[in-house]
């Protein structure tokens, strides 16, 4: 539902933030997850709904965010 509310007001606005756009967060304890070839997951993954190349990872909430903001910001430089 966010997307869709998202998306319409898309047509309104020229100057997007990232606070703009429908993020999903997902935490999984990394003692309980599957581990491939012995790799430690990373407990939070966070990425912008119907974006999936939008995606990043954190040790917690807050570094996540700050990491798939840190890929927004690269993204409005290779756009100009």
């Amino acid at each position: 539902m966010a997307a869709w509310i998202k998306y319409i007001k898309s047509f309104l606005k020229s100057d997007w933030t990232l606070e703009d756009y429908p993020i999903a967060f997902k935490h999984s304890d990394p003692d309980t997850s599957c581990t491939y070839r012995g790799a430690k997951p990373v407990p939070w993954f966070v990425h912008i709904v119907n974006w999936w190349p939008m995606f990043s990872h954190g040790e917690t909430e807050e570094e996540a965010y700050e990491r798939i903001s840190e890929k927004g910001k690269f993204a409005e430089t290779v756009r100009q």
